[in-house]
């Protein structure tokens, strides 16, 4: 009893309310549930809810979703996670799923999914994850998210409860089936112990795993105060009840093709909707009654307690509020109306409103007036009201909905307003060439933002797009056409993807009020029809669904292909003061399809602007009004209306009623009026007549209530009354108290005959002081008395004119928000701006960063609050900080072995968003690709699991090994996606994958008459192309569409050398006009064709992919070519239209879709036998090396594939260390530390240790190096610091002191301040910061400007962004120049030091007024001629027309290079075309463990560079170039690679992505690339044929995949000859005017090339021992110095000195803090320090670990004077770290050691 107690109390508690408050109850569901059109067929059974509950209790909140499933509805951000944080304590929430749990057959998507990667075989060919990923298990994972609902929604106070499913409308016979109830045991999807089968039928009855309305029953029997509703076994006896016919036309949405309305078995009607809605209601009163358990039956109470099943009529909504509008528009709204158990089985309601209202059952034929039959007792009718809005203000009426004696009515308003008087304003968007837009008058646009789709292109939508009825009818523009991320719908979306969408918006600046009254742009699917959308509008940047302000505004269904739909509607919203309207754009399609794109242009925002920073002052006119028509007065008492939002006006009339129908009369006299409730001049509180005198509390009146911020100014009162004889007499009293005999004003007395029935009344105001500046509420009477007892009047108007003021809102209060650690996370605000008026509410929501989690805020110092999303009040100044705190981040990378080392095999990771970088404790599965050529063995680690699941817990490499199936050929456009015209240029396609390199396989469709290539035609069909999703998804390869099937085939060829036998195994798809039936034919010689004997396939239907798999005859076995061909037979077409045209000789349909795909040509090949041993073809170090570093990597380069030998003929060893192998495919490493500089080393590899696949031993290798002499530098600190956060102005410094150089608020200052010329360097540390201010002292080159928007004129700027004469600025000039000898520039980190430009080198086409410059005086740093030996180290160099901006193009360059003896070391640059330049014949430069970003011509030039490891990071898909050189012939070596990987961090897979190495921008260009890991896709040749000049040297030695699979390359022999032909290009052309200048390029490098390219000889210059021109070794500059080794001795970090260190940087708690030269540094008790050692260069050593400093008293090795600490030499420092004389009494510190000094 205690237990049950406790939870009764608790239950008590949790559900206190506040007495005025409704309780909450929100609806978690699908479709089924949720809010429909209420124009529609269909309605969600929530949606009708509200009538039977008691609205001033029960407040329903619908936010179930169409298409969620209950996974989908908790993962995807605009649902649960938005829903959660507004529950409150005490609501109620409730959960009903089951319908789209059911997407993938009762299996779960993601397991499902999962299985299919690691199983493509057993993929069905519809699977489309972003789909089916909604499914869930019945009884494995569905009840894990019923689960988390009940928790989280306790979590947050809140009161749950789950339901079952409505049933679907699955009858057999008279019974719903179990499937109709959502239990799949009769037949279901089935994914056990790795096997998958579709349809399976082996589960019995009994077996409830599959049942999910009772697994959700089960987790909420699991809770003690969770109560189950079953309204799936209701909703089953109700339909069974009413039979399959009845529920058919009734209870279930109806199909009407005039509507556009689609019906099905899943989705109520309105009729059945409300019928389910009272059975809910039914059931919860039910259920209370018989509940047993107490605390579930609490529960149950707080809904059976304020349920309404009475007889009486509801109407649903429960308000009748139309919404706002502007002047001229027209509101419309759909009301139910519902009434049960009524005392006749038949009869008709009659349905009137009043107010201007009008009403219609169809929504079309509208009157004030409308009658509806019903039958069965009971009445569920659609009223649709209408209003035509013609003035502004409040508009009110009533809806009266009667039957005999039954009536019910509902109060009816609306709201209008005026776009008078106020500024026009818009954003466009034109969408024809980019995403830019134009803004006219006082607003901002929000740029046009993607999730999870991309503008792919913009160009028409077709050829023959049709624009017909729009402003563009009869032309054809251009638009931005957006696919979806992937390229690849998914199938099955009935409705958006809340993550998937395309975004605008206008924003209101400070001070700004904007009525937005326009929102229209053109739309269109190209590509197919089926495209289908929904457009919304928010003045949240959430769109939470349901509520006020979001609204949906269209649901446009499957639209024709090519053609425009206009979308316009008028948003009655208003911003203000940095708010914003969003508007977003969710497109979805019907099926699972590629290739179809969502097309956009001219969207526009339109509205009205208005300036609220000074008072604002509206005339107002409101009172008391009445309808007359005639001589009758409509039915009702008298409206309040309103023309102002801003006050409320209340009827205060104190009258009595004669009753309805009155005939105002007086004997004989006319006119004759008929109110329905007239007034008599009679008391009834007094008791007496009002003859001839006033009678205290009787009159006709309003109050008006003013809010605070307003005033009122009442200039005119006015009165009209009707009545039949005798005199009126009346005045006017204005009071602030209405029972005080006090007032402000008093007069306007008349008195009038009504003889003629009218006596109106108006009183002059306006100089009434006391009727100025009115606040509060006022009280507005007009007493009246008559000259008889026994008269009826009616009063048509009591109307009040003046002007309402709202106060200036001119107080406001600064808002600034920042994150800490500032990349940690996000903050934005709701709305934005940094100076927000008092008394406006914010919302401020965090957004973590990978890597973070959110911590708490902060204000003003002080804690807040730990939850992400705040709301508050401005009532003063505010500096928020949201604090993050970092996680551990580890990365994770896959890799693939097969024993064919072919470049095959894919391992994929989910989740994968940050391309395998994952926080600590994340979950992720990987999954080995498996295919027909490839079978998956294991892991590296020996486990079989595929997929496997791993918690990551630290870096890991994952390796899936893999046997690979003999193959010849793979077509399955996963390399080569193109459409085929005569002048493309890898057309016929080449194969995917190929056994090797001499399987010349490629595909084309041709004509069957003569064998030539069949083409597409421009603007339409016919179609040939290469593709992904060839008449549907999941089948890919070479597609056709329009030519006659029989007319043209499929052609594939390829080589069957060395092959002995070989298997085609393909797919095929077929529909429209297209053949049904096909063969295949073979030919040697690609004339002459035969059939194959049984190569026969007979599509399984419209779309069906089908199999088509033979054996190729024996006979075409060990041809150098095979012809393959696929034609129809011409037996039967599944369509029979018409030819529409000819093209290129061939009839063609209009639509013949066709396609082969998925084509794999299995073969077995032939067995080699090797007997060759490997040759060695380089070492690196080469022999007799010297300069080499004492710690690096030895590599011995081999001519074919190696692996390790028998190794009992002993090590590998240098000197007398052995040494451990890092084998790759051909080549072997070994990693070495520590050797003593200027010492010679011999390296020795016995026989034998290594061999080739064929097991043929290698011979022995012995090579001897020396080690770089170095000598001790001399100790001394930095000569300058930079730091961002310092106060200091340009020109400004800090003087230095013993440990902290100069400090330099600015980079240019610190290197304005450096020698003039100088052999030793000049070092300047760059603290933590974002470096992009501007440079007011450069004034070199020139830059060029548009001079207007026509862009047709240009002029000459200053190299300083000013114009000629100096007056006029173009923008900051936020470069960094050096053009002095030495200066070293070291960055604390290049993850923290960044140096930003955003200059551009090429005109912009989309913004006319930003310059370009001469690269002289238009990259991020300018290294100027006279800077020799400059060094970069640390830092990342940004341009910020790529980094923020993703413009992908102009010129924008981040470095331009023109002096001698470069070096950057551990540097990212980061641009998209032209990152880096390279200037001078002679000139060198050396880059070390460095990244370079970029994908058009980002490192070009001339002169000699060595790039060592280096990554080369690529931005863009495909279509790009690494290198651009213009090398002169004189050139010694150009540009050389070595050990470069080429990757991309935009793509969890690099190898989606493809590029060239370089193209010939001038003159002679030398490139090679040594010892290459090429993780993206090189294009056919590896280089590009042309540009401007002929190379002289492009060539590749030793290239690999990701996986270690060598790839083709160009080592030859010492006379040329290549062993791999198809790896570098060597013809090559450029144009001069209309001549072709054409040549060859030597392509290849033999042994004795690659054992030249060393940094010793690339660097040597001229050879000679000039300083400046001759030998140079940068890997001394880069060589670095240990990390030290820090130990604490109380407050005292001590470490071991290095003697090549100058010396060490201390950094305490984050922050560089010290340089010191000792290997000593004395903080504060509770320091966190790290210490790194800096070389002679400055060049930074690792970061040391991490120590924590202890208390200063904390005394260790103390000794005491006289000892050597007193004679000895070097400084003494006191515990507080202040250097100090030998004199210094007390503990002192030398060395690191403390002794006391007495």
């Amino acid at each position: 009893m205690k237990r049950i107690f406790l939870t009764l109390m608790c239950l008590i508690m949790l559900c206190a309310m506040p007495a005025e408050a409704a309780r909450k109850v929100w609806i978690l569901g699908d479709s089924t549930a949720a809010l429909q059109d209420e124009n529609g067929n269909k309605r969600g059974w929530a949606q009708m809810l509200q009538q039977f509950f008691d609205a001033g209790e029960i407040e329903i909140i619908d936010k179930a979703k169409s298409g969620a499933s209950s996974k989908s509805f908790y993962k995807e951000t605009a649902f649960w996670p938005t829903i959660k944080p507004q529950i409150g304590q005490g609501d109620i929430v409730i959960i009903q799923f089951a319908h789209n749990d059911e997407k993938c057959g009762g299996a779960d998507g993601d397991e499902l999914n999962e299985f299919f990667k690691a199983n493509p075989a057993q993929q069905p060919a519809d699977w489309d994850y972003s789909n089916k990923y909604r499914g869930t298990h019945p009884s494995k994972t569905f009840p894990t998210y019923i689960k988390a609902y009940i928790d989280e929604a306790k979590a947050a106070g809140a009161i749950p409860i789950v339901v079952g499913a409505i049933c679907r409308k699955y009858f057999s016979g008279n019974t719903i089936t179990a499937a109709g109830q959502h239990n799949l045991w009769q037949k279901h999807d089935r994914l056990e112990n790795g096997a998958y089968t579709k349809d399976y039928t082996g589960m019995t009855a009994d077996d409830g795993s599959m049942n999910y309305p009772l697994q959700a029953k089960n987790v909420a029997d699991s809770y003690s105060d969770v109560p189950y509703l079953d309204l799936t076994t209701t909703t089953k006896t109700m339909y069974e009840s009413f039979g399959d016919g009845y529920c058919t036309e009734n209870i279930f949405c109806v199909t009407d093709a005039d509507k556009g309305w689609q019906g099905d078995g899943t989705h109520p009607s309105p009729f059945g909707a409300t019928l389910i809605a009272r059975q809910f209601a039914q059931l919860v009163k039910d259920q209370y009654a018989s509940e047993t358990d107490a605390s579930k039956k609490a529960v149950l109470k707080l809904l059976a307690d304020h349920a309404v099943l009475s007889s009486e009529i509801t109407f649903s909504p429960s308000t009748g509020n139309l919404g706002k509008a502007y002047v001229g528009q027209t509101l419309t709204k759909a009301i139910n109306v519902s009434a049960f158990s009524l005392a006749e089985a038949t009869g008709t309601f009659t349905f009137s409103a009043t107010g201007g209202f009008l009403v219609s059952t169809d929504g079309q034929n509208y009157s004030t007036e409308v009658t509806a039959g019903y039958t069965g007792s009971t009445l569920i009718q659609t009223i649709y009201v209408k209003l035509d809005v013609a003035s502004k203000g409040i508009i009110t009426g009533t809806l009266t909905a009667s039957c005999g004696s039954l009536s019910g009515s509902l109060d009816l308003s609306a709201e209008a307003i005026s776009l008078e008087g106020g500024t026009p304003v818009k954003v466009f968007y034109d969408l024809s060439a980019n995403t830019g837009f134009t803004v006219s008058g006082p607003c901002n646009a929000l740029p046009e933002t993607f999730s999870n789709m991309y503008a792919k292109d913009y160009n028409t939508m077709n050829a023959k797009a049709d624009w017909t009825g729009t402003e563009y009818e009869g032309q054809n523009p251009r638009v931005q056409r957006n696919c979806i991320e992937g390229n690849n719908w998914p199938a099955g979306e009935e409705d958006e993807n809340s993550n998937r969408y395309i975004q605008f918006g206008m924003t209101a600046p400070a001070d700004v009020q904007i009525a937005i009254n326009k929102i229209s742009f053109y739309a269109g699917g190209a590509g197919g029809n089926g495209m289908r959308f929904k457009a919304y509008y928010s003045t949240s940047p959430d769109f939470p669904t349901g509520e006020e302000n979001t609204t949906n505004f269209l649901w446009q269904t499957s639209m024709t292909s090519n053609k425009a739909y206009y979308v316009t509607t008028v948003p009655v919203v208003t911003i203000a003061d940095g708010e914003t309207l969003y508007v977003r754009l969710y497109p979805y399609y019907g099926s699972a399809a590629s290739g179809k794109t969502f097309c956009l242009k001219d969207v526009t925002i339109e509205g009205v602007a208005t300036d609220i920073s000074a008072p604002q002052a509206e005339d107002v006119t409101f009172g008391l009004t009445r309808e007359l028509s005639g001589t009758t007065f409509a039915a009702g008492t008298e409206n309040a209306y309103n023309s102002s939002p801003a006050i409320t006006v209340t009827n205060i009339s104190t009258m009595d009623s004669p009753g309805s129908n009155q005939t105002m009369k007086h004997g004989s006299a006319t006119p004759t009026y008929t109110v329905p409730e007239g007034w008599r001049n009679y008391s009834v509180s007094q008791g007496v007549a009002v003859k001839g005198s006033y009678v205290d509390g009787f009159y006709w009146g309003v109050k008006v209530s003013i809010p605070e911020g307003y005033s009122l100014s009442i200039s005119k009162l006015f009165s009209d009354v009707y009545g039949v004889k005798n005199t009126l007499t009346s005045k006017f009293v204005v009071k602030t108290d209405l029972a005080s005999g006090g007032f402000l004003y008093e007069g306007g007395e008349h008195a009038a005959n009504v003889e003629n029935g009218v006596c109106t009344n108006t009183a002059d105001v306006s100089a009434e002081d006391a009727l100025k500046d009115l606040t509060g509420d006022i009280y507005i009477l007009m007493p009246w008395y008559s000259g008889s007892g026994a008269t009826y009047y009616a009063l048509k108007d009591l109307s009040v004119t003046g002007v309402l003021s709202a106060a200036s809102q001119s107080v406001k209060y600064s808002l600034t928000t920042s994150v800490s650690p500032a990349d940690a996370g996000t903050v934005s605000a709701t709305p934005s701006g940094n100076m927000i008026k008092e008394g406006k509410t914010v919302t401020l929501t965090a957004k973590k960063n990978f890597g973070y989690k959110f911590q708490k805020w902060t204000l003003n110092g002080e804690d807040y609050s730990t939850d992400e999303q705040i709301r508050f009040t401005m009532d003063g100044d505010k500096a928020f900080v949201a604090v993050f705190e970092a996680v551990p981040v580890y990365t994770v990378r896959t890799f693939v072995k097969n024993d064919a080392e072919l470049s095959l095999g894919s391992v994929t990771l989910s989740p994968d968003d940050n391309n395998g970088r994952y926080e600590e404790g994340t979950e992720i599965t990987a999954t080995a690709e498996n295919s027909k050529i490839l079978n998956f063995i294991k892991w590296e680690d020996n486990s079989t699991d595929n997929p496997r699941h791993i918690t990551v817990s630290g870096d890991m490499d994952i390796t899936a090994e893999y046997e690979v199936q003999d193959f010849i050929a793979v077509f399955d456009a996963s390399k080569t996606q193109a459409y085929a015209y005569p002048t493309t240029a890898n057309y016929p396609f080449p194969a995917d994958v190929t056994w090797d390199g001499e399987r010349n396989a490629k595909s084309l469709v041709v004509k069957v008459a003569d064998g030539s290539p069949a083409y597409t035609q421009d603007g339409g069909t016919p179609v040939v192309r290469n593709r992904e999703g060839v008449v549907t998804a999941g089948l890919n390869g070479l597609y056709q569409n329009g030519y006659r099937t029989t007319d043209i085939a499929w052609q594939y060829q390829f080589s069957t050398k060395k092959f002995t036998s070989a298997t085609f195994v393909s797919q095929m798809c077929a529909k429209n006009n297209a053949d049904k039936k096909y063969k295949a034919q073979y030919s040697l010689d690609g004339t002459q064709f035969t059939d194959i004997d049984g190569a026969v396939c007979e599509t399984s239907g419209v779309s069906k992919i089908t199999d088509f798999n033979f054996a190729i005859p024996s006979g075409a076995m060990g041809q150098e070519l095979v012809y393959i061909r696929i034609t129809g037979t011409g037996e039967a077409t599944y369509g029979t239209d018409s030819p529409v045209g000819t093209f290129d000789g061939l009839e063609y349909y209009q639509h013949s879709e066709s396609g082969v795909g998925n084509v794999y040509v299995m073969g077995a090949a032939e067995v080699e036998d090797d007997k060759e041993a490997p040759v060695v073809t380089g070492t690196v170090p080469s022999d007799k090396a010297t300069g080499v570093s004492a710690s690096g990597r030895i590599t011995i380069s081999y001519n074919e594939r190696i692996q390790a030998g028998n190794l009992v003929n002993g090590e590998a060893t240098l000197g007398d260390k052995v040494l451990s192998p890092v084998w790759n495919t051909r080549s072997v490493s070994f990693n070495y530390v520590g050797l003593e500089y200027g010492k010679t080393y011999t390296f020795t590899m016995p026989a034998g240790y290594v061999t080739d696949r064929s097991g043929n031993s290698a011979t022995a290798v012995s090579l001897a190096f020396t080690v770089m002499e170095r000598s001790k530098p001399e100790a001394r600190i930095f000569d300058a610091v930079v730091d961002k956060t310092l106060s200091l102005g340009y020109g400004e410094s800090i003087p230095a002191t013993e440990t902290m150089p100069r400090q330099y608020r600015y980079i240019q200052d610190a290197i304005n301040d450096a020698p003039a010329a100088s052999a030793k360097p000049y070092l300047i540390y760059i603290k933590e910061g974002y470096y992009d201010d501007p440079n007011p002292y450069f004034n070199s080159s020139y830059g060029t400007r548009w001079t207007d928007e026509t862009m047709t004129t240009t002029e000459r700027i200053g190299g300083n962004g000013k114009s000629a004469d100096g007056t006029v600025k173009y923008d900051d000039c936020r470069i960094i120049s050096v053009n002095k000898p030495n200066v070293h520039l070291i960055g604390q980190d290049v993850e923290k030091v960044t140096v930003a430009s955003d200059r551009q080198d090429g005109g912009d086409k989309n913004n006319w007024k930003k310059p370009w410059y001469h690269v002289n005086a238009g990259a991020t740093i300018e290294v100027q001629s006279g800077a020799d030996g400059f060094l970069l180290s640390g830092v990342t160099v940004d341009n910020e027309n790529w980094t923020k901006d993703k413009k992908a193009g102009p010129q924008a360059l981040c470095l331009n290079t023109d002096a001698d003896r470069i070096v950057f070391d551990g540097v990212r640059a980061r641009s998209y075309q032209d990152t880096y330049k390279t200037n001078g014949t002679f000139k060198r430069a050396f880059w070390n463990n460095s990244t370079i970003e970029g994908s058009v011509d980002f490192i070009y030039g001339n002169g000699d560079v060595w790039f060592e490891n280096t990554t080369l990071d690529i931005n863009r898909d495909k279509g790009g170039w690494i290198v651009a050189p213009n090398h002169e012939k004189e050139t010694r070596w150009g540009y050389v690679f070595n050990n470069t990987t080429i990757t991309t961090h935009y793509a969890s897979d690099p190898s989606t992505y493809s590029i060239s190495f370089g193209r010939p921008w001038h003159e002679f260009p030398k490139t090679v690339f040594l010892h290459t890991v090429m993780e993206l896709t090189p294009i056919a040749g590896y280089w590009s044929e042309t540009m401007g000049g002929l190379p002289a040297l492009w060539a590749i030695y030793d290239i690999r995949d990701k996986n270690g699979n060598q790839l083709p390359d160009d080592l030859a022999d010492e006379d040329g000859n290549k062993v791999h032909q198809d790896a570098s290009r060597k013809g090559y052309y450029y144009m001069d005017g209309d001549n072709k200048v054409t040549g060859e390029s030597k392509n290849w490098l033999s042994p004795s090339d690659i054992a030249s390219y060393t940094v010793e000889n690339v660097m040597a210059g001229d050879g000679t021992g000039s300083a400046s021109t001759g030998v140079w070794n940068p890997l001394l500059a880069v060589e670095k110095t240990a990390a030290p080794a820090v130990k604490v001795n109380g407050n005292v970090a001590i470490w071991d000195a290095d003697g090549f260190a100058i010396c060490y940087v201390v950094t305490v708690n984050g922050k560089p803090q010290a340089f010191v030269t000792d290997p000593v540094f004395a903080g504060n008790e509770g320091d966190v320090i790290t210490v790194q050692s800096a070389n002679e260069h400055g060049v930074l050593s690792p970061m040391s670990e991490t120590v924590t400093l202890g208390s200063a008293t904390d005394v260790i090795s103390i000794e005491t004077s006289g000892n050597a600490h007193g004679n000895a030499d070097g400084n003494m420092y006191n515990v507080a770290g202040q250097r100090v004389s030998r004199s210094t009494k007390g503990i002192l510190i030398h060395k690191g050691g403390k002794f006391v000094n007495r």
